[in-house]
């Protein structure tokens, strides 16, 4: 038949032809019939139907979460979708509020300072956290039961004499109180035994001995 199309080659081109994308307004090369926008992905991207980006002054429309490709983008790595890579990082804290660049994180991702607070007595032995033995410091006038001198308490330095201790007895593992680790150290060096640390007092309070001048002892032995 002159003048007709024969092939169904020549029968897409036509098709193709005569479909231009909504999008960009290029013909359309798809060889499925319903296809509206071309293989461009932004094209795809766009749809008529979809409202504006949620950022203000933001002409493009949606892609998820109510962004823009870049602005979900941002959101997606940066956890701000207007991150614009000349802004501060966003601080992370962990359960207990430390700051975790500032502390850092172990070898399974956990606080180290969290990790290391677990190797404590007060979370040993009465599951206390950071943040519960701060408060029973406060209770007690951040003072020693004992000897009630202040406490030096540096959460991830070293410890002193003035570090606060949680003491408990090693025999029922149940906690006594909170001292200083000097009281704790002296405690521990009599047993936590209560009629050694009475005759130790006992002992402290009997009047010194009599001060003998050697020189005048002369020839007489020693």
């Amino acid at each position: 038949m002159p003048g007709s199309v024969s092939t169904r080659s020549e029968v897409l081109t036509v098709i193709s032809e005569m479909r231009t994308c909504l999008s960009c307004g290029k013909s359309i090369e798809h060889r499925r019939s319903t296809a509206k926008f071309c293989e461009n992905s932004n094209c795809r991207a766009r749809r008529p139907n979809r409202p504006k980006c949620s950022i203000e002054n933001c002409p493009t429309q949606q892609l998820a979460k109510g962004y823009c490709r870049n602005h979900y983008e941002q959101l997606r790595r940066h956890g701000d979708p207007l991150y614009n890579g000349n802004r501060l990082r966003r601080k992370h804290y962990c359960s207990e509020g430390h700051l975790i660049e500032k502390v850092g994180r172990n070898h399974q991702g956990a606080c180290r300072q969290c990790r290391s607070w677990q190797g404590t007595a007060a979370w040993l032995v009465m599951r206390w956290t950071e943040r519960e033995f701060v408060e029973r410091l406060a209770a007690q006038d951040n003072r020693c039961v004992i000897c009630g001198e202040e406490f030096v308490f540096r959460t991830g330095q070293p410890r002193n004499k003035r570090t606060p201790c949680l003491d408990h007895c090693h025999k029922s593992g149940q906690g006594r109180g909170i001292i200083c680790l000097l009281c704790n150290i002296g405690m521990g060096s009599f047993g936590d035994d209560p009629d050694r640390l009475e005759a130790a007092a006992a002992y402290l309070r009997r009047p010194l001995l009599e001060v003998v001048d050697v020189r005048q002892l002369g020839d007489r032995p020693v």
